[in-house]
């Protein structure tokens, strides 16, 4: 299914490999490996290496310039076997 792009800001060119993790608590987090395309100050996309469904929060463990780094699944699209590209939009704190 086509995602239709809704963005507040306009997103710039940032390839970069980041660390990120699922999981709410210390004891439940699991650390995952991405790698980012382009970046805003409300969202970012990426490609994962694990699929993740449209509403799982991630955190960014990484730096990034940006403030917030919880973030949230809003669409994927399969682009290999265990390969995705994903939107993710910001959650203010």
């Amino acid at each position: 299914m086509p995602h239709t792009r809704k963005r507040n800001d306009t997103r710039y060119d940032f390839p970069a490999t980041i660390e990120y993790v699922t999981g709410s608590h210390a004891d439940d987090e699991v650390v995952h490996k991405g790698i980012t395309i382009n970046l805003s100050s409300t969202g970012l996309g990426m490609y994962m290496f694990n699929l993740l469904p449209n509403g799982q929060q991630i955190t960014i463990k990484t730096a990034l310039p940006v403030d917030s780094r919880t973030a949230t699944i809003c669409w994927t699209s399969k682009r290999d076997e265990n390969f995705y590209r994903s939107g993710l939009k910001f959650i203010k704190t």
